[in-house]
């Protein structure tokens, strides 16, 4: 039996999500703007909301295109870097649901929610005019840079743990920022400016980066309507 499901967005667009037998999703994005993607991934908080100041997935798009210039694995506007802005996309839908409990109800569903996933990302990258990347080579790439962001964010913002249960956790953070050449004193102002900075100045970064990669238009700042001029309040 044939199951629906429908998400409102901020432009007040209707986006469905449809489930059937065999385990086939199919995702109508309806009306959703590019801009609706915008305005949402700088309201959504990563780590979820558990840091003493909001991180927005906009900030964390944004970081993730500063340390692929910097450690030199994209060229503004190639494929690669369209790609590693879309990678987050997917969350204006489903939200930023943490890793952990994403694998718990992956587990519990015998796979399913990564299909749901996969369906809104193909959905998410057409809209772009982009095709789902599965060459494993930009996947790894783009996996690699979305890992050493997570590290600088872990170190700037997450408060040292107090259950050995988390070690493993620090250990990793602390090889991936080493690995990364992130160590906190090493980090230079440019990095420190990204990580702190506020969720209006995400949205318009994410916007510019969207842009520059040939993901948008500048007279598609329209979309943003009354989140732009509220901004500017």
């Amino acid at each position: 039996m044939e199951k629906s499901f429908i998400i409102q967005t901020y432009s007040g667009a209707a986006v469905e999500i449809k489930t059937s037998p065999g385990a086939k999703v199919s995702v109508d994005l309806g009306a959703m703007t590019k801009g609706d993607f915008i305005h949402c991934l700088s309201n959504i908080n990563r780590w979820n909301g558990q840091t003493p100041v909001g991180v927005s997935v906009a900030q964390h798009l944004v970081i993730c295109c500063h340390l692929a210039r910097r450690l030199g694995h994209i060229t503004t506007g190639d494929h690669l870097h369209r790609e590693l802005l879309l990678h987050d996309f997917a969350e204006a839908i489903t939200g930023d649901i943490v890793t952990p409990i994403k694998n718990m109800i992956d587990s519990l569903s015998n796979g399913r929610y990564k299909l749901v996933e996969a369906a809104i990302e193909r959905a998410v990258y057409r809209l772009f005019g982009e095709e789902k990347p599965r060459a494993l080579r930009p996947t790894k790439t783009i996996k690699d840079i979305d890992l050493l962001s997570m590290a600088l964010e872990a170190r700037h913002f997450l408060n040292q743990p107090n259950d050995v249960r988390l070690s493993r956790w620090v250990e990793w953070v602390n090889s991936k920022a080493a690995s990364g050449r992130l160590a906190t004193n090493s980090l230079e102002p440019q990095d420190i400016k990204l990580v702190e900075m506020s969720a209006p100045l995400a949205k318009r970064l994410l916007f510019a980066e969207c842009v520059r990669a040939g993901l948008m238009g500048w007279d598609e700042s329209v979309y943003f309507d009354r989140a732009w001029r509220f901004d500017n309040d």
